[in-house]
């Protein structure tokens, strides 16, 4: 709720909740694939206490949600953070209604997943980067511009750190239309 991710979006991508005895949640298993497969090979745990304890259980070494859109399309987006992709397909979803191709890295260190699945994603048209606005996520934006290939990537420059703080500073109303927008806007990337 604090993130303002509906209880779909989150049943769509398998994200599962801890509760404590006092039936509030104490914590988030976020679902991971093996590289082109779509059966879960692994979890990975956030305690909503403290946003830096996380942990894996099984294997988490491929992107969230990718097992869902194997095939390609028209546009696939790619975050740095579950939150972060859930808010962009908590925003298609709202227009649509239906379950947009969405993905996150696991952090802007984890450019080599992009690798290890780098073939299913160079069969969507366009890939649109939204990484951290930080010196990390800039740099990721490098890396993974030299691994998916440029004349495919879109960078979406937003003034906010990520999709998630879009979504919490402008509502869900607002804050889905304004993630929208900054994905139709995202800029072509070019070569340096």
């Amino acid at each position: 709720k604090s993130r303002l991710i509906e209880k779909e979006i989150c049943e769509q991508y398998g994200v599962k909740a801890l509760y404590n005895s006092d039936g509030d949640i104490q914590g988030h298993y976020y679902p991971f694939n093996g590289t082109a497969s779509t059966a879960v090979s692994g979890y990975k745990y956030k305690d909503l206490s403290d946003k830096h304890k996380q942990r894996a259980i099984g294997e988490v070494k491929n992107l969230f949600g990718m097992g869902l859109f194997m095939n390609g399309g028209r546009r696939i987006v790619i975050t740095e953070g579950e939150e972060d992709c859930l808010a962009v397909a908590q925003a298609f979803y709202k227009k649509y209604k239906k379950l947009y191709p969405v993905v996150s890295m696991c952090g802007a260190t984890q450019t080599n997943h992009l690798i290890k699945n780098r073939e299913t994603l160079r069969k969507y048209d366009e890939i649109v980067l939204w990484f951290d606005n930080d010196e990390q996520g800039k740099e990721a934006v490098e890396r993974a511009t030299k691994i998916l290939g440029y004349e495919k990537i879109k960078v979406v420059h937003s003034k906010e750190k990520d999709a998630n703080d879009v979504l919490k500073a402008l509502g869900m109303e607002e804050g889905c239309k304004h993630i929208l927008t900054y994905v139709w806007d995202a800029k072509q990337s070019s070569p340096s």
